[in-house]
C-alpha cells in the first residue's frame, strides 16, 4: 500500500501535537519533533517522503509512534500519580525502556534511511546549531551562574563552545572530560548515571539527549536532582523498620475502625442521605449546598447555629480529616513493598471504601475550592489533592 500525501500530512501533524503535550520529553521526542518540524516547513519535503518506497505505507510510521507516544504519555502520568514525582523518578526508567526500543527503531531503522534518502537529511535531520538554539533555551529559575553569557542561553553557548556542529563522533568523551574540566570531578556513580541519561542508544550522545538533560536539570546541571538511586535496588528494610512500620499500618487500620472515624462518616452519609452517590451531578449540587451553608454560619455566632449549620460543621471536619486519613495511606503505601504487602494481607482500605471516599468526600472539596475559598476554576486541576490521582492508580491495580 502506497503512501499519499494527504494522509501522510495527517499523520505527521497529529504526531507533532501528541508530542508537545509531553512534559518531560525524552531524546526520542525531541527528535521526532525535529523531523516533524522539517518535513512540515515545506510540502515539497512530504512529497519526496511519499515518493521515496512505493512498497510502503510510510504514513503507518507515523501512526504506530503515535499512538505508542500517546499510550506512554498516559502511563508516565499514572505512574507519577501512582508514586509521586520522586519516586517515580526511579521507576520511570523501567516504562522507558519498553518503549525505547519501538521509538529508536522507527527513529534510525526506518526514518533515517528514508530521509537520507529522499531529502538528503539523516538523522539528527539538522546539522546547524542554529537550528536548536530555542530548543536549548533554559528557563532563567533552573539556571545556575555561569560565566558563559546570557543565563537562558548558557546550554546553547556552552554546546556551541564543544561542537561545531549537531552531530560529531565521541561526544560524550568530548563533553565528560570538558564539563568536568570546568565545573567539577563526578564521582562514578555520577558518571555513570549521566552516561544513562545522554548515551540512550547505548553508544554516544548526541544533541536531543543534551537538550532533554539540560532541560530536566539545568545548566550547569544540578547534580543534587540527578536520579543516582534508579542505578542501585531498593535497600532491604531491617527488622526494626519492618515492625515500625507494621506497627504504624496497624495504627492506621485501627483508626479507621474508631469511635472518632466512625462519626466522621457518619457526618457524611447524614449529610448526603437520600442521594443516588453514583450520581456525580446531584452529589456535586448537595456538597454545594454544604459549601454555601459553611459560608452562612461564618456570619453567625456559634450560639446561632442551627441544626443545618452544625452538622455543615461537622462534615467540615470530616471532609478534612478523612482526606488526611487517605493522604497519610498514600505515604505508608509510597514506602516501599513491604508495606504494600501489609496493605494487601489486611485488605485495606479496599476498593469499595476508595470508592466510597472520592465519591462522598471530592465533591466536598470542590466545592469548599470553588464556593468557599473561591479559587480560580481554571486552576482547579493543578490545585486538585494529589491523594484522588493516587487513588485512581490504586483500584485500576485492585
Amino acid at each position: 500500500m502506497t503512501t499519499t500525501f494527504k494522509v501522510l500530512k495527517h499523520e505527521v501533524i497529529e504526531l507533532q501535537q501528541v508530542l508537545r503535550q509531553w512534559k518531560h520529553i525524552e531524546p526520542e521526542g525531541l527528535a521526532l519533533i525535529k523531523l516533524c518540524q522539517l518535513l512540515l516547513e515545506d510540502d515539497s519535503h512530504l512529497t519526496k517522503l511519499t515518493a521515496i518506497d512505493k512498497t510502503k505505507d510510510i504514513s503507518l510510521i507515523f501512526r504506530d509512534l503515535t499512538i505508542s507516544t500517546r499510550n506512554f504519555i498516559q502511563r508516565d502520568q499514572e505512574g507519577q500519580d501512582l508514586w509521586g514525582n520522586m519516586l517515580w523518578k526511579t521507576r520511570r526508567d523501567l516504562l522507558i525502556s519498553q518503549y525505547r526500543l519501538t521509538w529508536q527503531s522507527a527513529l534510525f531503522d526506518q526514518l533515517d534511511p528514508l530521509m537520507k534518502k529522499a531529502l538528503n537529511r539523516p538523522f539528527p535531520f539538522y546539522n546547524e546549531i542554529e537550528h536548536y538554539k530555542d530548543d536549548m533555551m533554559i528557563k532563567e529559575k533552573d539556571v545556575k551562574n555561569t560565566t558563559l553569557g546570557g543565563e537562558d542561553e548558557a546550554s546553547y553557548r556552552y554546546y556551541m563552545s564543544l561542537f561545531d556542529q549537531a552531530k560529531l563522533p565521541n561526544m560524550w568523551s568530548t563533553f565528560m572530560k570538558k564539563y568536568q574540566e570546568q565545573f567539577g570531578k563526578w564521582d562514578a556513580i555520577t558518571q555513570e548515571c549521566l552516561m544513562y541519561l545522554l548515551c540512550t542508544d547505548g553508544q554516544d550522545m548526541n544533541i536531543y539527549s543534551y537538550i532533554a538533560v539540560t532541560r530536566e536539570y539545568g545548566f550547569p546541571l544540578d547534580m543534587e536532582k540527578l536520579p543516582l538511586m534508579m542505578l542501585s535496588p531498593p535497600p532491604v528494610p531491617s527488622e526494626q523498620a519492618r515492625v515500625e512500620t507494621a506497627k504504624m499500618i496497624m495504627d492506621l487500620v485501627t483508626y479507621f475502625s474508631s469511635k472518632e472515624m466512625r462519626d466522621h462518616l457518619l457526618a457524611l452519609y447524614t449529610w448526603f442521605k437520600g442521594f443516588n452517590k453514583r450520581d456525580s451531578a446531584a452529589m456535586q449540587d448537595r456538597a454545594n449546598e454544604w459549601a454555601n451553608a459553611i459560608l452562612d454560619s461564618r456570619t453567625k455566632n456559634a450560639a446561632e447555629w442551627t441544626d443545618q449549620d452544625e452538622l455543615a460543621d461537622r462534615v467540615d471536619l470530616a471532609r478534612r480529616t478523612i482526606s488526611l486519613f487517605y493522604q497519610r495511606y498514600m505515604v505508608m503505601w509510597r514506602m516501599g513493598q513491604f508495606a504494600r504487602d501489609l496493605f494487601t494481607d489486611v485488605d485495606f482500605p479496599g476498593k469499595a471504601r476508595i470508592l466510597e471516599m472520592k465519591e462522598h468526600v471530592l465533591p466536598l472539596d470542590i466545592a469548599n475550592y470553588h464556593v468557599v475559598i473561591r479559587g480560580d476554576p481554571a486552576k482547579w486541576e493543578a490545585k486538585r489533592p494529589k491523594v484522588y490521582n493516587f487513588m485512581d492508580q490504586v483500584v485500576k491495580q485492585a
